[in-house]
């Protein structure tokens, strides 16, 4: 889980699933974040302030919503 900033958020359900942590992920060089419907822009727009993904799949609609939003000049983890 990530705040509107792109700051990772370390919640109680993060306990319960079996993942690599932000530092591993960060230290990957190529990381595709496939994502969509218009309701998750805020989410997605977090999730690309983070500076983890390198690729964003997602679908027109959220490209163009992305796009009014303010711009990412510099990220969290990268």
């Amino acid at each position: 889980f990530f705040d509107e900033s792109g700051r990772y958020v370390d919640v109680p359900i993060n306990d319960c699933r079996i993942s690599i942590n932000v530092e591993q992920i960060a230290a990957i060089p190529q990381v595709v974040a496939v994502a969509g419907t218009l309701q998750k822009t805020k989410a997605i727009h977090a999730l690309c302030l983070s500076g983890l993904p390198t690729t964003l799949i997602t679908t027109t609609e959220v490209a163009r919503a992305l796009l009014a939003l303010p711009p990412v000049a510099h990220t969290v983890y990268r």
